[in-house]
């Protein structure tokens, strides 16, 4: 176990190293050991931010001409708990609800909204709320930005699949499992699909929505 003092100290050594001095990629180096302090650490959140780690590293996204300094940084200042002012007058949120076989209806209505806005979902919206297969949707399309009609195709993947058992194997695998639906054909279907990206890494685009799922 680390002592509480031990790891303050480890703390203002990785803040106090991202400082002007370095190379890029010794700033890299120094931004993904300070990430991956706090991810073991989240409570070293705190001091880190006491210590000025968020204003260091807006001053390194403000100057840095590296791409990968630009993304660790910014996943950084998300960790440590900075949020970006928002482009326009207000937050642009947008809900998406669950319902299985039902989220073509919400498809349906994202495609209308941007026929008329002439502008892909991902832009029109700073913060995407999902629930269920709502979520699912609001990763796709707020994260991966992928278009409604790849999101409809994967949809109708997951209404045959998986949506489509009986009342009986529902029941089953809510009795077994505690998962009324098949939980490792859906799992499989949203690794090939999404990846084993983190929702936290989704901070490194700075055009990606934010998420809440």
């Amino acid at each position: 176990t680390v002592s509480k003092s031990s790891l303050d100290a480890r703390t203002r050594i990785l803040v106090n190293g991202i400082g002007d001095h370095l190379t890029e990629a010794g700033r890299l180096k120094k931004i993904e050991s300070l990430c991956n302090h706090v991810r073991q650490h989240p409570k070293a959140k705190g001091v880190a931010v006491k210590k000025g780690g968020i204003t260091r590293l807006l001053r390194i996204l403000e100057r840095t001409e590296d791409r990968n300094v630009e993304y660790e940084t910014r996943e950084a200042l998300a960790l440590l708990g900075y949020t970006p002012p928002v482009s326009a007058q207000g937050i642009r949120l947008l809900t998406i609800d669950g319902g299985g076989v039902r989220g073509l209806v919400a498809l349906e209505v994202l495609r209308r909204i941007e026929e008329e806005a002439g502008q892909p979902i991902h832009e029109l919206f700073d913060y995407i709320c999902g629930v269920s297969t709502g979520a699912i949707l609001a990763v796709l399309i707020g994260a991966h930005q992928q278009s409604i009609d790849e999101c409809e195709k994967l949809y109708r993947q997951l209404s045959t699949e998986i949506f489509s058992q009986t009342t009986f194997q529902g029941a089953k695998g809510l009795f077994m499992k505690s998962s009324y639906y098949d939980s490792d054909a859906w799992t499989t279907i949203l690794k090939k699909n999404m990846g084993e990206m983190s929702l936290i890494e989704t901070a490194r685009d700075v055009d990606a929505c934010k998420l809440c799922l």
